[in-house]
C-alpha cells in the first residue's frame, strides 16, 4: 500500500512558504533604511493606478485559486501527487497579493522615494492571512481525508 502522508522536507516546503510574507517584509524595510526612504502619509496620484490595478491582480489570483487549483487538488488521491497543486494554491492564492506588496513598495521607493507602509504592508497582511486560512481550511482537511483513505 501506497503512504499517503507528505514526508516531513514536504511540509518543510510548505512552511517556509508561509514564511516567505516576513521575508518581504524584511526586503522592504532593508530597501527603505538603504535608500534613505521616508515613511509617506499620503498616497499620490501616480500610485493610484498600480494600487488599483494590484488589487484586481491580487484578487483574480485569488479567484483562480478557488475555481480551478483548490478543485483540482481535491481531485487527487495521494497528497505526494497534489503537492505541486498545493504549491500552486499557496503562490497562487497567497504569494501574489505579497508579491506586489513588495512591488508596490518598491515602486514608490523608486519614484517617490518613500514606502507606503500602509498599502504595501496592507497587501502584505493580505497574503499571509489567506495562506494561513488556505493552509488551515483547504489543505490540512484535503490532507487528512487523503490519510484517511
Amino acid at each position: 500500500m501506497e503512504n499517503s502522508k507528505l514526508d516531513s522536507n514536504e511540509k518543510f516546503l510548505i512552511y517556509i512558504q508561509h514564511g516567505s510574507h516576513l521575508l518581504y517584509l524584511f526586503i522592504l524595510w532593508v530597501l527603505g533604511w538603504s535608500w534613505d526612504a521616508g515613511f509617506a502619509i499620503g498616497l499620490p496620484s501616480g500610485l493610484i493606478f498600480p494600487m488599483v490595478l494590484f488589487i484586481i491582480i491580487s484578487v483574480l489570483s485569488i479567484v483562480i485559486t478557488y475555481r480551478f487549483i483548490i478543485p483540482r487538488m481535491l481531485r487527487k488521491e495521494n497528497p505526494h501527487n497534489a503537492l505541486f497543486i498545493i504549491i500552486v494554491i499557496l503562490g497562487c492564492g497567497a504569494e501574489i497579493p505579497s508579491i506586489l506588496g513588495l512591488l508596490f513598495g518598491v515602486i514608490g521607493i523608486i519614484d517617490f522615494n518613500a514606502i507606503y507602509w500602509q498599502i504595501s504592508f496592507s497587501f502584505i497582511l493580505l497574503g499571509f492571512g489567506h495562506s494561513l486560512f488556505l493552509h488551515f481550511f483547504k489543505i490540512q482537511p484535503y490532507l487528512r481525508t487523503s490519510e484517511e483513505r
